[in-house]
């Protein structure tokens, strides 16, 4: 799908950060909501917002954000997504004036399924992550999950190998942390932390302390975590086999692959199958009662000034790039990492 910007309008600011703004827009072509993410244009942002779009442009899979289409701005590299207005797993489990959430058995390891299936498909294109955290999990308005936020993923090389050290502290794998090289293990460790968070609140090499350095510490030594605080043994066992800490013991790695967590007894009570099809038994999935409301087009109330939108967007549009081709954004890309060198 390729939208021209002369046909967006703007329904409401969603949120921003260091790397720039994104916008819930109204495509009036196709009659869809979209999320238009404006990344600003520093050489090291830039960088990131194109290697997200490449990997980005390349992905379809049910529980992976859609893509559709990118643009520039004088000031920005600009991304279309597809929007899913209720927000991301870290604030379902937070949410604002309420006690913490934690997910039941069936949504937890859902959930988890979601995401490995997720995974499984990417490494199948040879493509890895690398930033698995709640934050970068949205949920939609039926209670399946979407992976977000691609920067950070990367097309694996032939030897299978890489050694950049990116992602968030507390889901790290200790290969990561020692900087000798990591492969897709990474993400099963990853997912590993992902359900004991979903399951304590907690992620399990974090100490009271709120300092890197000690989670850092505990990942790389000999704590191990307390599986005790997970109630279900079948779970206990998928955990204690995903957070192995040397890598070629880990499950999903070398021998069976992938295949052996798919086939351990936590998941037992999943149907793959159907999971693809999105189609599973609601208490299988997030509860969407208590999730932000997805907004109507025709609610005006939330609307940021169209004059501020114009200025921001509209004047600046010129170039267009409808569908980039892998190879121009692949040149792209080295072009930027020579300038960065």
């Amino acid at each position: 799908m390729q939208v021209p910007v002369v046909q967006l309008e703007q329904i409401r600011f969603l949120g921003g950060g260091s790397y720039g703004q994104v916008f819930l827009v109204y495509d009036k072509q196709s009659l869809r909501l979209l999320a238009l993410k404006m990344n600003k244009k520093d050489p090291e942002k830039y960088l990131y917002a194109l290697r997200e779009a490449e990997i980005s442009l390349r992905v379809k899979h049910p529980f992976i954000v859609e893509f559709f289409d990118c643009f520039q701005t004088v000031e920005s590299f600009c991304v279309m997504m597809e929007s899913l207005q209720l927000g991301d797993l870290f604030d379902y489990l937070h949410p604002s004036n309420k006690k913490p959430i934690k997910l039941d058995r069936k949504q937890a390891i859902c959930v988890a399924a979601q995401v490995f299936l997720a995974y499984e498909y990417m490494h199948s294109m040879h493509m890895v992550h690398r930033d698995l955290k709640p934050e970068n999990i949205l949920i939609d308005d039926a209670g399946y999950i979407k992976l977000v936020d691609m920067g950070f993923a990367r097309t694996v090389k032939e030897n299978g190998r890489m050694y950049t050290f990116c992602g968030t502290i507390e889901y790290m794998a200790p290969e990561t942390l020692k900087k000798t090289g990591y492969t897709y293990a990474i993400e099963w460790w990853a997912l590993g932390i992902l359900i004991f968070e979903l399951l304590t609140h907690k992620t399990p090499f974090k100490p009271n302390s709120e300092k890197n350095e000690a989670i850092i510490r505990n990942i790389l030594g000999d704590f191990e975590p307390d599986l005790t605080r997970i109630r279900y043994h079948d779970i206990r066992s998928l955990l204690h086999k995903l957070l192995r800490k040397d890598q070629t013991h880990r499950l999903g790695h070398i021998y069976g692959g992938p295949e052996k967590i798919k086939k351990h007894r936590a998941f037992n009570e999943i149907n793959f199958e159907n999971l693809k099809k999105r189609n599973m038994k609601s208490e299988y999935l997030l509860n969407v009662c208590d999730t932000i409301r997805p907004c109507n087009k025709d609610e005006k109330l939330e609307f940021i000034s169209k004059e501020l939108f114009d200025k921001h967007v509209y004047p600046h549009c010129y170039v267009m790039m409808r569908k980039i081709k892998e190879q121009e954004m692949s040149k792209r890309l080295s072009e930027i990492e020579t300038l960065l060198k």
